[in-house]
């Protein structure tokens, strides 16, 4: 043994002198096993509660983070993203025996409209209207519908054909005409074809068209004339003029033949297209 080994051997005796004075006095050290393996338990336990809650706390923060960074962006509150949104459906309950009303999504029905349907248009009635106004003969003396103001005579159509009647404004003029426009059968015109009672009653040419002219007595009815046109194309054209009868304000107008004497009527009946095809 050389002088260094012994100087490792004094020392470890010594260290084993200190330890046994220090020592004296204490009761001999003893390890319960199953002790330490209880507490190794518990701190691995501790150490993974404190490892969760860690990370728990590192989730809150950064949760935390963005909200404070969406507030601090302009956003108005921090919203759920559509998914996690709860919806909530609210049913009234149905009353017992009933069942619950339906909804519908459908087009609501419409109000039924309000504007009238127009009036349909007979194109022959226009046509006879209209060469009746080319005449002039009805122009000069304004003559209008019997139930209507200021609306124009036209002719409509019938059971028989197609009737006009209008009348003169009041006034010296005041009347009725009444045109009449219809087929017939008949061939041989007479003066079986007007109104009855007459007074007279005459058939003449008149263009080469044969015409049935009758005038009445001047009575409570008032002043009436009628002719009769029987055209070669079998059509029966009529014109009465009739004055003297109470007008709208119910005032008994003084008649005056003149204003549709018989060659104005004649003039109507014998009008060029005022006939049926």
């Amino acid at each position: 043994m050389n002088g260094d080994d012994q100087d490792v051997g004094r020392d470890a005796a010594d260290v084993k002198r200190w330890l046994g004075s220090a020592l004296a006095g204490e009761p001999p050290m003893e390890l319960d096993r199953s002790e330490v393996v209880r507490q190794g338990r518990r701190g691995l336990r501790r150490r993974r509660a404190l490892e969760a809650g860690a990370a728990a706390v590192a989730v809150v923060v950064t949760a935390v983070g963005a909200v404070l960074l969406t507030a601090q962006s302009g956003g108005d509150e921090p919203s759920l993203p559509p998914a996690t949104r709860p919806t909530t459906e609210i049913t009234a309950p149905s009353a017992p025996g009933n069942s619950p009303p339906s909804t519908s999504t459908g087009t609501p029905p419409v109000p039924p409209s309000s504007v009238r349907p127009e009036t349909t248009i007979d194109p022959q009635a226009t046509a006879l209207t209209e060469t009746l106004e080319r005449s002039g003969l009805l122009t000069e003396l304004g003559l209008t519908e019997v139930e209507g103001e200021s609306v124009p005579a036209r002719f409509t159509p019938n059971s028989e054909g197609y009737h006009l009647q209008g009348a003169v404004p009041e006034g010296a003029a005041a009347g009725i005409l009444t045109v009449s426009v219809s087929r017939t059968t008949v061939t041989q015109l007479s003066c079986d074809l007007v109104e009855r009672p007459y007074f007279r009653c005459d058939v003449q040419q008149f263009g080469g068209i044969p015409l049935a002219i009758a005038k009445y007595d001047p009575g409570a009815a008032g002043f009436q004339q009628q002719v009769v046109a029987l055209r070669p194309e079998g059509v029966l054209v009529e014109a009465h003029w009739m004055v003297g009868v109470p007008n709208a304000s119910g005032r008994q107008p003084q008649p005056h033949p003149a204003v549709f004497d018989q060659l104005k009527l004649a003039k109507v009946v014998t009008l060029p297209g005022l006939t049926l095809p």
